[in-house]
């Protein structure tokens, strides 16, 4: 096989990134050592790892009529992502405010043309191409209320192609909603915070977990991520946890994003459950050396960093 082809439906941002030296009170001013103005969002921050590691991605994704739109699409292009199924929409672009400090990122954002992308026939007739199909829960927050994120999956399933969520804007939303996922989607990918307010605890609960994405939801797979606790697998009969590199976190600006990229690199590419954590560990790790959602990501760059890759890549 050449090239696996993934298929992304998620959210495209322009991300204003301010360093400070504090988080502003209520109505306090806070000169920012540094601005960058920086591509983002879960969908082409998925993508851009993924086209760095050598696969094929396609965003299905929405940017406005205004200048960032066009910058987004270009800094796509540029690392191998296709931008075939973007469409521009009247209005602003998707323009998240993120303020870093101490490492961490705290933010305030607009979803703008985002909130528009909604799959056309057209698209949902191309699935059959696709090795692998990932949805953003985000998605489900679009005009369409989900629609269009079902019905991508409900296409990838009736061809057999495996498919992924991460939960991130659904698990807040009803039981109801969310068991509009039964029997669609293989794999599902949340954080800690996420399935507490998932299975609505104090703590994560694997059992309950466990019952809700695999027992109802009828997942195959659950990755949990921990951030500096590390990460889990949850399958039918088992639990693999996996350690967090120990790092300092410049900015954790697309961590996450990094993770899901790279166990969607494990699955297509067969890599064991332990492997596929600790790829999907070094990727989130490795985006936090960097500002912004996008780091330099390469095989050479990760081995050199995490030499314990150097067997995955077989480099």
């Amino acid at each position: 096989m050449g090239k696996a082809k993934v298929l992304i439906f998620g959210d495209l941002n322009l991300d204003i990134v301010f360093e400070a030296p504090k988080l502003p009170s209520l109505g306090e001013f806070v000169k920012a050592e540094t601005m960058r103005l920086l591509s983002g969002g879960v969908g082409g921050n998925i993508a851009h790892n993924l086209a760095l590691l050598g696969l094929e991605p396609y965003i299905i994704g929405a940017v406005g009529t205004d200048i960032f739109g066009d910058m987004i699409i270009s800094d796509l292009e540029k690392v191998g992502v296709k931008t075939d199924f973007i469409r521009r929409h009247p209005g602003s672009s998707g323009i998240m405010s993120i303020f870093v400090y101490g490492g961490e990122r705290t933010m305030v954002g607009h979803r703008g043309a985002n909130e528009y992308n909604i799959v056309t026939d057209e698209i949902l007739e191309k699935i059959p191409e696709f090795d692998y199909v990932h949805v953003s829960g985000y998605t489900f927050l679009n005009v369409d209320n989900g629609s269009s994120t079902l019905k991508i999956l409900e296409e990838a399933r009736k061809h057999g192609i495996p498919s992924s969520i991460d939960l991130e804007g659904v698990a807040s939303l009803s039981k109801e909603k969310i068991k509009e996922l039964k029997r669609k989607v293989d794999y599902i990918m949340l954080n800690d915070f996420e399935a507490q307010t998932l299975i609505r605890a104090t703590h994560v609960e694997l059992d309950k977990l466990r019952d809700l994405a695999i027992g109802v939801l009828g997942a195959k797979h659950v990755y949990l991520k921990m951030g500096y606790k590390g990460s889990m697998v949850i399958t039918p009969d088992k639990t693999v946890f996996k350690q967090a590199y120990k790092i300092v976190p410049k900015d954790t600006t697309g961590a996450g994003d990094a993770f899901d990229a790279g166990v969607i690199y494990g699955i297509v590419n067969g890599l064991s459950l332990e492997e596929t954590l600790l790829l999907a560990n070094s990727l989130g790790a490795y985006a936090c050396l960097f500002i912004g959602a996008r780091p330099p990501v390469s095989k050479l760059n990760l081995v050199t960093k995490f030499p314990e890759l150097k067997e995955i890549f077989k480099l």
